[in-house]
């Protein structure tokens, strides 16, 4: 009798990109070490104190330490739900969706807040391409399926014309659940 032989390498799901249309915008999930291609901008989800997006070498101050340490005792806390934007190439766009002092860091609506700012800052500088982590879900705990309903509506409601091309950073690993999410969503 023939033994069947069973194939000795299998496929699995991956982390391979994938590109997906929400209406008119080209969404394509990868990982933040590999994009898919050049963005305007970047976003990072931060803190009310900037803390989590900070460099982790500390340098040497360029100037006299006094000044340095009154700068940081006259330093307030930025409003929770808001974005700052730095230049660079891309820029980054800092969107405070955690407040530290807070349990839960992280709080649903002030990452709609940080969303609506984001494609806010987006529609006025005109940029085509953003690169988007799915905020809340890197340093707090938001489940991706809670983030993106509220991204589709942010995104219903901004409506950056200019925008064409959204590269979402999911959490290490979870690329297929992402794009299965994706796929549920209506977008119209």
């Amino acid at each position: 009798m023939a033994s069947k032989k069973h194939p000795i390498f299998k496929i699995i799901p991956g982390e391979r990109d994938r590109d997906f249309f929400l209406g008119t915008y080209r969404v394509r999930v990868s990982p933040r070490h590999r994009p898919p291609f050049p963005v305007d901008a970047m976003v990072w989800e931060e803190d009310t104190w900037l803390i989590l997006s900070a460099q982790p070498v500390v340098s040497p101050p360029g100037e006299h330490i006094i000044r340095t340490m009154t700068e940081i005792l006259e330093t307030l806390p930025v409003d929770v739900g808001s974005v700052i934007v730095k230049r660079g190439r891309p820029y980054r766009l800092l969107a405070v969706v955690h407040d530290l002092s807070c349990k839960p860091s992280w709080q649903k609506e002030w990452v709609e807040r940080a969303l609506t700012g984001v494609f806010h800052e987006v529609a006025q500088r005109q940029w085509t391409s953003l690169a988007l982590p799915l905020l809340g879900t890197r340093h707090g705990n938001l489940d991706p399926q809670y983030f993106l309903p509220l991204l589709v509506d942010t995104l219903k409601m901004a409506s950056p014309s200019n925008l064409s091309s959204l590269w979402l950073i999911p959490p290490p690993g979870r690329i297929p659940l992402i794009l299965d999410l994706l796929h549920q969503l209506p977008f119209s």
